[in-house]
């Protein structure tokens, strides 16, 4: 989650450090790290996989968040020599790697001076990093590894060498500097899986919460609505009401909601911190006892498609369907599998399951559209979701004058929605902000749905009758608007259909 740093922040810029006078310059190896008073490279093993971690970054970037950062670690090839090396890959804007050295018996650091990958565009010197020992010259203050939680402080010093102080000498400079924080995973676990994929097609469905080691406090709560796993107000006010506790791993049984749905596992770790685990549930059951089909209706998709680069607005066929109890309350059927066939960018990595996309147009002129899971994968975007902001404001708890402007609208058999009013959601790419980041599109107004043709002509050419027309609500309508949902009475048959005005 991104937040601000509570943490200590020990760095500024431009603060000059004289411990390189006279200009002398880094000769570099071939693998582009400099070792002042290392020991020679072949003294480590191999690099292994260790692990991953989140990184709450301090000084080089101040307010931010890092998550699952692959970490590999090296040990030494002597036995009595206990120090071992850390890896974390991709530390560095250009891609490259900090490489940490830790001795057990001591509780020393050292961070050999290394490059980030790019130079200084003013004299085009290496932007280095490397840390408190190394720079100063005096043990480190701040730096602790916990190998019981898997947290490691780590100061981090980033400088530019051999800067012209303006006097006839030459100092290295530092640029930034903090204490950086890593929270290794598989050490210490105060979370709950929850062993169930988010896509369901039944409603009744039993869910696995497997406890981890150390959570205390543990509840669980099932939710008709997304929740956002950004949310802490709300995750707090879960946590608060402590559902249904648990002290032991369990299989719940579970009734879902069509459409959106989340599990929320509330846990506390040792300090007495909320540590909440979510699984957004989306179900979409192929039901034919609520749902009735309605033909073969046109969409068009301005949202994944309007993400940008080479997309273009794509339209599809689609299976229509009709809730039976809400009339106006539409379904399609798997969208995107016909428009993911159509750009070799975009796959479609839900098999075995269908996709529907929930539109609420029982009320012509304020429709919803309600999130669901794409089933579309772009190779750096990651999974794609769709959300509306109708929906977004609504479940923010925002009342219906303050999102009027984002409601969509059925006309002339056609639901269409504001510019700037349906969402996106990318989850994996966004997971770096650690925030819940969504990217309103529609930019060209082009997403929408057309419905199927109504029935209307042709039953009025079968005979000379006199059609009757009600509201849904059974309203006789002497003159319906074109594009309005009527029920149509006519020749002793009643059907549902839309108006089309000739």
């Amino acid at each position: 989650m991104k937040k601000l740093i509570s943490a200590l922040f020990l760095g500024a810029v431009a603060i000059s450090t004289a411990l390189a006078q006279g200009g002398t310059r880094f000769e570099w190896d071939e693998t582009g790290y400099y070792y002042p008073e290392q020991e020679p490279d072949d003294i480590w093993t191999d690099w292994e996989y260790f692990g991953t971690c989140d990184l709450e970054w301090s000084g080089l970037n101040a307010g931010f968040w890092t998550y699952d950062m692959k970490v590999n670690k090296r040990v030494s090839q002597d036995p009595e020599n206990h120090k071992w090396q850390w890896q974390f890959e991709e530390y560095f804007a250009a891609g490259t790697p900090l490489i940490v050295e830790y001795d057990p018996d001591t509780k020393r650091f050292r961070i050999p001076i290394q490059r980030h990958g790019v130079n200084n565009m003013w004299d085009g010197e290496p932007f280095l990093a490397t840390g408190w020992r190394e720079f100063y010259g005096t043990d480190d203050p701040y730096s602790t590894w916990d190998d019981v939680n898997g947290k490691l402080n780590l100061f981090v010093m980033h400088y530019y060498p051999n800067q012209d102080q303006g006097d006839g000498t030459f100092a290295d400079q530092s640029y930034a500097y903090g204490v950086d924080k890593f929270t290794f995973k598989g050490f210490t676990k105060y979370d709950v899986d929850i062993d169930i994929e988010e896509c369901v097609s039944q409603k009744e469905v039993s869910i696995p919460l497997n406890m981890t080691v150390h959570p205390k406090n543990v509840s669980w709560e099932l939710l008709p609505e997304y929740v956002n796993p950004c949310d802490t107000v709300k995750l707090e006010e879960i946590a608060a009401r402590n559902a249904n506790p648990i002290d032991a791993s369990t299989t719940v049984n579970v009734t879902l909601k069509e459409g959106v749905n989340t599990l929320v596992v509330s846990s506390y770790d040792n300090e007495n911190k909320l540590v909440s685990s979510i699984r957004n549930l989306y179900c979409m059951p192929d039901d034919s006892e609520n749902w009735e089909a309605r033909g073969t209706g046109k969409f068009t998709d301005d949202a994944v498609l309007g993400l940008g680069g080479d997309w273009t607005p794509t339209t599809v066929e689609v299976l229509v369907e009709e809730n039976k109890t809400k009339p106006g309350y539409y379904r399609i059927k798997d969208p995107y599998q016909g428009i993911v066939a159509k750009w070799n960018d975009l796959t479609y990595d839900h098999a075995g399951h269908t996709h529907y996309l929930y539109f609420d147009a029982s009320r012509p002129k304020q429709v919803i559209m309600e999130p669901t899971a794409l089933g579309v994968r772009e190779e750096k975007l990651g999974a794609m979701y769709l959300t509306s902001k109708a929906y977004e404001e609504k479940r923010a708890g925002k009342l219906q004058p303050e999102y009027t402007a984002y409601l969509g609208k059925l006309e002339n058999g056609k639901i269409t929605f504001p510019t700037g009013s349906i969402g996106i959601r990318l989850p994996e790419y966004t997971k770096v902000m650690g925030t819940d980041l969504i990217y309103w599109v529609n930019n060209n107004d082009q997403f929408m749905l057309e419905l199927p043709s109504s029935g209307i002509e042709s039953i009025e050419g079968a005979d000379n009758e006199t059609a009757e027309y009600f509201s849904l609500q059974g309203l006789r309508i002497d003159r319906p608007a074109d594009g309005q949902m009527v029920i149509v009475r006519k020749g002793g048959k009643s059907f549902k259909t839309v108006y089309r005005a000739r």
